[in-house]
């Protein structure tokens, strides 16, 4: 089955904003098309114009015509439209609703009016799919983000659609299983499907048959892997990142464009004439703890046990990050430092004193905890009154109350938005109030849950370096990501958790450096410190290799 947008424009009602412009591309059967772009460069409004989304909900004026099989199905109703095109929204939560993982995934099919037998085959291949099959009675807001959006994805690939659109699926998605479902999707293009993914890791767009950039509501180009990623300027004037292999090249001065890590290796000299120069990589070591779990053990459900004997220590003054796939017990471990979760067995400290002697309203003014959706944790109609939540909780003047909301808004650039309405602001904003509102309690630990989820490029720059710069104010700061070049680049300590234990945990430049082990527990390093370990250097980025 095909897809095809033939001069597509769109225009948001009242707003009046083109978030289309004149597009026109083709996905054909039996291909999986990546889709690339900066935020609001109109990917998603693209990808709900493909089953009918837009302009039927999220009303506007739209030109153009959606082909599906040389059928234009613009004018058909999204129900109908459904049945043909499968859409996994951005928002993955919003689309989970039911109380079990079968349920979920049998709604889709259920609706098409499927018999009972082929439900239940169809609700467990899609299981068996994305690896969730021993999940099928677990309810779903139990699980882990990333085990969410598989469920997601299994739910849209249940009811069996032809066409296949997928809005940035694989954000909450460890290493490992980003790879496991872009098998899933490959293995639905050999099928005949037309797969759209929209995707901005220049590295996981290698495995796409092609490749098209929006940028500013217009298509700006379309074509090959090999032919998108390796052209730096294209991509950057997307106001995308370029792939890390091609970037490391140009920042040496090197002509080649490599896209994989043994292709840029054989561009380096032996490593005899190398290993000479290798500096001796830096040990930080402290005993200045100011998060430790001991011992820690953890049980949702009883004899199902989430952590195992857990040990961590995560030292002053450092941004660490915590690592681990999808359902280790990271966020479970995390969530303990402010008491939303009580060890099963172990203890959790904060500077030195046990965490259970700290009252609930206390923590808050110690540890800091941004959560992986900042739509989880925002409820107030303006920014002023978000951030001024918790200064007014202690009980503080109007006049300090002023003075924290304006001293936290201009940590994260947000003076002048007081006013605002937190849920009318994009996602990077939101996350921002997110982190000003706990700024205003002043905790000395910030612990952020995914902190650049959701973020184009610029978006996490700008995260990164307020984390930087908190950091270098005196926050000790606890990242829980999957974003590999993210860990490379900022963190100064990792630990790693598999299967509810500690796997690794040490310096940043002797974690990443194990990469078999890394590889085993479903994680990759970067490319780039995947190329500096096969020429034995202590790299972690290209500044590192400049």
């Amino acid at each position: 089955m095909s897809l095809e947008f033939r001069d597509v424009c769109f225009a948001y009602k009242n707003t009046g904003r083109e978030a289309l412009k004149n597009i026109s591309l083709a996905l054909a059967p039996g291909e999986l098309t990546l889709l690339m772009g900066a935020a609001g460069a109109g990917k998603t409004t693209l990808c709900l114009a493909a089953n009918g989304l837009v302009p039927k909900f999220r009303k506007g004026g739209l030109s153009g015509a959606i082909v599906v099989d040389d059928v234009d199905v613009t004018a058909l109703p999204v129900a109908e439209r459904a049945r043909s095109v499968g859409l996994v929204f951005q928002d993955f939560e919003a689309q989970l609703f039911s109380t079990e993982v079968s349920l979920e995934v049998a709604f889709f099919p259920e609706n098409l009016g499927v018999t009972r037998d082929l439900l239940a085959e169809r609700v467990s291949e899609a299981l068996r799919a994305v690896h969730m099959e021993n999940f099928a009675d677990r309810d779903p807001t139990r699980l882990s983000g990333g085990q969410q959006q598989r469920v997601v994805i299994a739910s849209v690939l249940a009811g069996n659609p032809r066409a296949i659109v997928l809005d940035e699926p694989l954000s909450d998605l460890d290493p490992a299983g980003r790879s496991e479902v872009v098998e899933v999707l490959l293995g639905l293009v050999r099928d005949g499907a037309s797969v759209l993914l929209v995707e901005n890791d220049p590295v996981l767009a290698q495995r796409a048959h092609r490749v098209a950039v929006l940028h500013e509501g217009r298509l700006l180009a379309h074509g090959t892997p090999q032919e998108i990623l390796r052209d730096n300027d294209l991509l950057r004037s997307a106001d995308l990142p370029p792939h890390p292999l091609c970037d490391l090249f140009e920042r040496l001065g090197m002509s080649a464009r490599p896209l994989e890590v043994d292709e840029a290796a054989a561009e380096f000299p032996p490593k005899e004439s190398v290993d000479s120069r290798i500096p001796s990589a830096i040990i930080l070591q402290s005993t200045d703890w100011v998060l430790e779990a001991r011992s820690v053990s953890f049980e949702y459900v009883p004899g199902r046990r989430v952590l195992e004997e857990v040990s961590i220590q995560v030292p002053r003054g450092h941004i660490v990050a915590l690592l681990g796939h999808n359902g280790s017990g990271k966020s479970t471990l995390a969530q303990q430092f402010i008491r939303l979760l009580e060890p099963t067995s172990g203890a959790i400290f904060v500077d030195g004193r046990p965490v259970s002697e700290f009252r609930r309203e206390e923590i808050g003014r110690h540890v800091g905890f941004i959560f992986q959706n900042p739509d989880n944790q925002i409820f107030a109609e303006t920014v002023f009154d978000e951030v001024a939540f918790s200064p007014r909780q202690q009980k503080l003047s109007d006049d300090e109350v002023r003075a924290r909301v304006n001293e936290s808004l201009a940590a994260v650039e947000l003076q002048g938005r007081e006013d605002d309405d937190p849920f009318s602001m994009s996602r990077g904003e939101r996350q921002c109030v997110a982190v000003a509102s706990v700024l205003a309690a002043r905790p000395a630990i910030l612990i952020f849950d995914e902190p650049t989820t959701g973020l184009d490029a610029a978006q996490v720059k700008k995260m990164m370096a307020l984390l930087v710069q908190l950091c270098d104010r005196g926050h000790t700061i606890l990242m829980i990501t999957h974003a590999m070049e993210i860990v490379a680049e900022y963190a100064d300590e990792v630990v790693v958790l598999q299967a509810g234990r500690v796997l690794l945990q040490g310096p940043t430049s002797q974690v990443l450096h194990e990469v078999e082990t890394l590889e085993r527990a479903g994680l990759r390093p970067p490319p780039v410190v995947r190329l500096a370990h096969a020429l034995r250097l202590p790299f972690l980025t290209a500044e590192d290799f400049r």
